[in-house]
């Protein structure tokens, strides 16, 4: 069954496969095996050798087959015809040697040298490395550390330090001791309604203050905030929309991390402005107003503002001013319009606005609140109609008609464009002031709810709400004139009957002129209550005021139809607030808190060390890539690659151009095209284990249409330079070039070739 079984078991004979072709150099079957005249003595591996060409093994099927195969026809018999052309023939293989010696000792060379340099490179390379991974590195990460250890210990003991102040200070001006305190006769109701009343004042200051500090475009009351800050109150999730503050965390002094908590927020509020600390959902991209249409380009002029344009106007009659602005600013109306149209859409997905309402009625409800009840109505009516009068109103404007209105009134235009700025800005500063009272209730209320939670006793919660509401007069920046209004429409004895809105009584009636009573300060002392001071800021504050003018709170804004050219401060009883003086009684009572945490040196140190890291890290990475470093080295293991690390080559094959960068890209384009197509990235190159055949590879280049991502596959072998010889794309999109390169002169093509 052996016989013509395909398989060759008589390789010097064939014998066993006379029909099959399986023993070598048979053809169709029928090989008889090795013939008489060969001495298979001399052919131990089944070959037959050449004697003048040693490296030539011929299959013993070649041998005595009337074919001269051998330079010199030692492969036939002597009878045979073949000539000797080894002289020929032997030149030609030792031209064809000596060249490829050649080029293996130069491509060797290049090699070696580049390999020389790579390792000089990779010896000073390493060397830098290691200074910089395990000394420099660890030494500048220590120093940090210990800055950072210092600033969290300074943190902490500067929380401490400032809440021993702030309850020093805000507990003196609370409990006055031999005199009276602020609070003296007030409830925690009374208390919270003197905070709400102090951030509606908060805001219109703020409204009204065009630095343009962080903190002020915060819809929440900051002053409240920082004031919870000095004695260790934090609220954090205020929405607004939602009506809650769902977190109150109350930071322990006798806590660590409390500490350090608190000490790096007031460290954000001093170093980059007061509120960084706060929710992102908490700022403001634009003003927080309501009805925002009042507000136009022009509105940021008022009255005192009118004398000087109306100088520069002399030559600029009424009928030029409506012609060529009415255009202008009914398309800043239009704009603005779609822009409230599209916050009330958002603002109607996002917010209830029933718990809104309700909230907001909470912090108009304050007595403090009364004159602007009365203002913004009749505010809003005369914007309404200047709006009409000058054929801006979107009803009553008729395009290409003039309203003459202004000329049958006989009014400078100029003059209600003023008044009508000074309405809108007076109803932004209230309207601002609106949010933060409304930001107060909701915070008030959470604290209020943690403190029943907790079941914190009465006498404690109420000296932490006087701590605030101290607090939020301090950062609020109020003066003692504002205060003592405040006050004395709170004072039980003075305030108001609940009835107010339908009486005719001005809001200052509880206020003028100043009373005061005596009662039990907290020492147990008879004093005179309100403090003096507060009694002094009233009187001044009553002779400031004019009261003649003082409008009923049930007065209809419709009854009045007149527009008028200026507005006076007191107009429909709002008189615009000033932020507090360096010389007001308060501002040197809080002076003991105006101090800072010093850590500034520490903190420059701290980044000056982080910019000494990041810089060695950079250093550590361009070093490491100067070297290829890494798991799988990028120069190979050698670093035989280091030396084309820069180099591109090119071919043109047909009509095209094939270029590759090593560590980088490759290229086809048109030949002379200056646009290319991506072939691919490269990807690294491999050597195989057993021919030691380089294969380098670009992939993930272009698409092609309707097919893979191009690509292409490189072999290399010994050459005395760095070139493509050949290029083809044997499949769709798949290019394999032939290319020789001295980094394939090796030992083992030196084995290979026999050198």
């Amino acid at each position: 069954e052996k016989i013509n079984d395909g398989y060759c078991d008589c390789p010097l004979d064939g014998l066993d496969e006379p029909k099959t072709g399986a023993c070598a150099g048979s053809m169709d079957g029928g090989w008889s095996g090795v013939k008489p005249s060969i001495d298979v003595t001399q052919s131990p591996t089944g070959r037959f050798p050449c004697r003048q060409q040693k490296a030539l093994l011929l299959p013993l099927s070649r041998a005595d087959d009337g074919v001269c195969d051998c330079c010199d026809g030692s492969d036939e018999p002597p009878s045979s015809n073949c000539k000797d052309e080894c002289g020929v023939i032997l030149a030609e293989e030792r031209a064809a040697r000596a060249k490829i010696a050649m080029t293996f000792a130069e491509g060797s060379k290049r090699r070696s040298d580049g390999m020389a340099e790579y390792q000089q490179l990779l010896r000073e390379t390493v060397d830098d490395i290691e200074e910089l991974r395990f000394k420099k590195m660890p030494e500048t990460r220590t120093q940090l550390n210990k800055v950072k250890e210092n600033m969290m210990d300074m943190k902490r003991k500067y929380a401490i330090h400032r809440l021993g102040v702030a309850r020093d200070t805000y507990g003196n001006l609370s409990n006055g001791g031999n005199t009276a305190g602020f609070f003296e006769t007030m409830t925690f109701n009374d208390i919270k309604q003197f905070i709400i009343s102090s951030c509606q004042l908060a805001g219109e200051l703020v409204d009204a203050d065009t630095s343009g500090a962080d903190w002020k475009r915060q819809m929440t009351c900051m002053p409240l905030r920082l004031a919870g800050l000095d004695i260790g109150v934090v609220w954090k999730n205020e929405n607004l929309a939602e009506g809650s503050a769902v977190t109150v965390k109350q930071l322990k002094e006798e806590d660590e991390n409390d500490m350090l908590e608190l000490g790096g927020l007031l460290r954000l509020t001093q170093a980059d402005g007061e509120g960084l600390y706060l929710d992102p959902s908490t700022k403001l991209k634009k003003k927080p107003i309501e009805n925002q249409e009042h507000m136009l380009d022009y509105d940021h002029f008022d009255d005192d503002d009118y004398e000087d344009h109306h100088r520069e106007m002399e030559d600029y009659d009424d009928d030029d001013f409506l012609k060529n602005h009415r255009s202008e600013i009914k398309k800043q109306r239009e704009k603005r319009t779609r822009q409230i149209q599209t916050n009330k859409e958002r603002k109607s997905d996002e917010s209830n606005p029933e718990v809104e309402s309700a909230i907001l009625s909470s912090a108009k409800s304050t007595p403090f609140y009364l004159p602007r009840s009365t203002f913004k109505p009749r505010a809003e009516a005369l914007i309404l109609s200047i709006d009409s009068m000058l054929g801006l109103d979107e009803d009553n404007a008729v395009e290409g008609e003039e309203n003459d209105a202004v000329n049958q009134l006989n009014i400078d235009p100029m003059a209600i464009q003023m008044a009508r700025g000074t309405l809108s800005r007076r109803l932004s500063h209230i309207e601002r002031g609106e949010y933060f009272a409304s930001s107060a209730v909701i915070l008030l209320d959470s604290l209020q709810q943690a403190m029943e939670a907790t079941e914190e006793d009465q006498t404690s919660a109420l000296f932490t709400m006087k701590q605030l509401a101290l607090g939020t007069l301090n950062y609020g920046n109020i003066g003692s004139e504002d205060v003592a209004e405040i006050l004395y429409s709170l004072i039980p004895d003075y305030r108001m009957s609940d009835d107010h809105d339908n009486a005719c009584t001005s809001h200052f009636a509880s206020l003028c002129p100043p009373r005061s009573q005596s009662v039990t300060s907290s020492s147990g002392l008879s004093v005179t209550y309100p403090p003096s001071f507060i009694i002094t800021a009233a009187e001044a504050r009553c002779e400031q005021r004019d009261l003649s003018s003082q409008v009923c709170f049930d007065v209809k804004s419709d009854e009045q139809t007149d527009i008028p050219t200026s507005i006076p401060d007191g107009y429909y009883n709002y008189f615009v607030h000033q932020s507090r003086s360096e010389d007001d009684y308060l501002t040197e009572s809080f002076r003991p808190l105006d101090f800072s945490m010093t850590i500034a040196e520490l903190e420059i140190e701290q980044i000056a060390l982080e910019t000494e890291i990041s810089e060695l890290e950079r250093n550590l990475q361009d070093l490491e890539g100067k070297i290829g470093g890494g798991d799988s080295p990028k120069y190979g293991a050698d670093g035989e690659l280091y030396g084309i690390r820069d180099d591109c080559v090119s071919l043109e094959a047909g009509k095209y151009e094939y270029g590759v960068c090593f560590f980088q890209g490759a290229t086809q384009k048109e030949i002379g095209s200056h646009s290319s197509t991506d072939l691919g990235k490269w990807e690294g190159m491999e050597i195989h284990k057993e021919t030691g055949l380089r294969v380098m590879k670009w992939t993930n280049g272009a698409k092609c249409w309707n097919g893979p991502k191009r690509s292409i596959e490189a072999s290399v072998t010994c050459g005395r330079e760095t070139k493509i010889l050949t290029a083809d794309e044997p499949d769709t999109c798949r290019y394999v070039l032939a290319m020789e390169s001295h980094i394939a002169c090796d030992d083992r093509f030196k084995l290979q070739n026999d050198l």
